[in-house]
């Protein structure tokens, strides 16, 4: 193998990976932020609303004491992540 065959081999790898770490490298534009945090708003938002509909469901007696606190626990937890999520964002600008 020639020095020259050697050195194009060495370009060819270098440029593959720095195409393939470049994603990762970059920073979120501020509209992909902007539109992160529309989507993620939106979620609290449908979460909100469930909560609520979770409640009238357990005071007017249609399910268990146990279903609705796994539910409940289960909907403000994926809010918690969200509202985190929100800060990061928040953070990083």
């Amino acid at each position: 193998m020639t020095t020259g065959s050697l050195l194009v081999g060495v370009a060819i790898f270098i440029i593959i990976v720095l195409v393939l770490i470049r994603p990762f490298l970059r920073q979120p534009s501020i509209v992909e932020k902007i539109e992160l945090q529309q989507s993620i708003n939106q979620r609290k938002q449908e979460i909100l609303l469930q909560l609520q509909a979770l409640d009238r469901e357990f005071k007017a007696g249609e399910m268990s004491e146990s279903v609705y606190e796994a539910q409940r626990g289960s909907l403000i937890d994926e809010a918690a992540r969200l509202l985190q999520k929100l800060d990061d964002i928040g953070s990083s600008s």
